[in-house]
């Protein structure tokens, strides 16, 4: 005997029936679900991903996106030396699976208003109202790191698990902004001068050395020459010393030199009572 196959009429009618029985939801990937009756949690625990069957009258299927999400926080806040900035802040976090039934009960879907935004508030105000507006440039880093430790210990215990802050805008006021690039151009005016103070202290102690190794070199150029005149003198004065010795203990020596240097002639003319030079040549001879 042949069985016959249900007909699509038949199967969309018993669908019908069934949904009327009973309700269905499904828990996609990257969710967390649970159920409520007229507004009152009925799960224990979050439900896992897939279909789940309940019953359809006053009851609703609840569910969280438990994938990594950013908030966007803009504020207004004022540092250490009363200087007024606006600040734009990103906060990536994802939701604590297990802690998804707390969370709803405390503060429902507006979690990001109720707790979110106020907690990086107050965080970035705590921070960055401790630090000078000129800090915060030079140590963003350390800022947004010490916002971020603040923000996680407030957060987590609500399931709320942060990863990420980021500071993604500054914008300081006018005044702030004039009086800094002021100081920067007075800053670089300040080092040229003190850069063309350097450049002439240094020319001056180059000068200085110049005229050290000159008055040196003629120092020394003025000891040698007066040194080599001393030189000079002393052995003149030994020459002649040793001559007059030589003469002392010879005195025909005068008498051999001028024979020697005399050409043989007298003198063309004389004058009236004139010695006519003589060399002794016989004394010569004898010494």
């Amino acid at each position: 005997m042949n069985q016959k196959k249900p007909n699509a009429a038949k199967l969309i009618a018993a669908s019908a029936v069934a949904s009327l029985i009973c309700g269905c939801g499904q828990v996609d990937t990257g969710e967390a679900g649970f159920l409520t009756r007229w507004g009152e949690i009925i799960s224990r625990e979050p439900l896992s991903e897939g279909l789940h069957f309940y019953e359809p009258f006053g009851t609703d299927l609840i569910t969280y996106n438990i994938k990594n999400q950013m908030s966007v926080v803009k504020t207004e806040v004022f540092t250490r030396d009363l200087q007024a900035m606006k600040l734009e802040m990103t906060v990536t976090y994802c939701l604590d699976r297990t802690k998804i039934i707390d969370l709803h009960s405390k503060t429902g879907k507006d979690f990001a208003k109720i707790l979110i935004a106020p907690t990086v508030l107050n965080s970035a105000k705590d921070v960055l109202g401790k630090m000078e507006a000129g800090e915060i440039v030079e140590k963003r880093e350390c800022a947004t790191k010490a916002i971020f430790d603040t923000i996680q210990q407030v957060l987590m215990p609500h399931g709320i698990i942060v990863s990420l802050v980021n500071i993604t805008d500054i914008d300081y006021s006018d005044a702030y902004e004039k009086a800094v690039e002021a100081k920067q151009v007075a800053q670089q005016e300040a080092q040229r001068e003190k850069n063309e103070t350097l450049k002439i202290k240094e020319r001056s102690e180059q000068e200085i050395v110049r005229a050290e190794a000159e008055a040196k070199i003629k120092q020394l150029t003025a000891e040698a020459e007066a040194k080599a005149i001393l030189v000079k003198a002393e052995a003149e004065a030994k020459a002649i010393d040793l001559k007059n010795k030589s003469l002392a203990a010879s005195p025909a020596i005068i008498q051999y030199t001028l024979a020697q240097q005399w050409d043989g002639k007298l003198p063309v003319q004389m004058l009236g009572g004139g010695a006519v030079p003589f060399i002794n040549i016989d004394k010569v001879k004898e010494k």
